[in-house]
């Protein structure tokens, strides 16, 4: 009976502060997720052509010496689509 609650113990006392850690880190961490005007870059509304054309896949599969064609067709049809302004990151992730 003694080693059993003994036993039951040792793991509350390494659960414990683990788990003031883990509670510590993720609260703390927070702040600096956060990012402020200065760390971003105003990326302004308008159309851009998302996909590719025939002539750009075929380009793709000779310059990657690719075995089919079939890899690029998800990327098809070259359409232009508008995007309102957004901000973005100066810095990738």
């Amino acid at each position: 009976m003694i080693k059993k609650i003994i036993g039951s113990n040792r793991g509350r006392v390494f659960i414990r502060p683990f788990c003031i850690v883990a509670a510590f880190f993720f609260f703390s961490i927070g702040d600096k997720c956060t990012a402020s005007d200065e760390d971003m870059i105003l990326i302004p509304a308008g159309p851009f052509k998302m996909g590719s054309s025939d002539k750009d896949i075929m380009w793709a599969a000779r310059h990657f010496h690719s075995e089919s064609l079939d890899w690029y067709r998800d990327e098809t049809p070259l359409h232009e689509v508008t995007l309102p302004a957004f901000k973005i990151d100066k810095v990738p992730v």
